[in-house]
């Protein structure tokens, strides 16, 4: 998977909080990102690969 080097810090973060379960769907970074992968495929993959807890 061949993330965007301008979000490669961004989702390593995501993937952080989401690894440990702590990942919501109203982080600001996330909202970001998912905003960003409209137009980006790999992003979107990337984000849909996360566990995000949906509040």
């Amino acid at each position: 998977m061949a993330l965007p080097a301008d979000y490669a810090k961004d989702f390593q973060y995501l993937k952080e909080k989401s690894d440990r379960g702590t990942l919501n769907s109203n982080n600001e970074i996330y909202k970001k990102l998912d905003d960003k992968a409209r137009n980006l495929p790999e992003l979107r993959r990337a984000l849909n690969s996360l566990k995000v807890n949906h509040v």
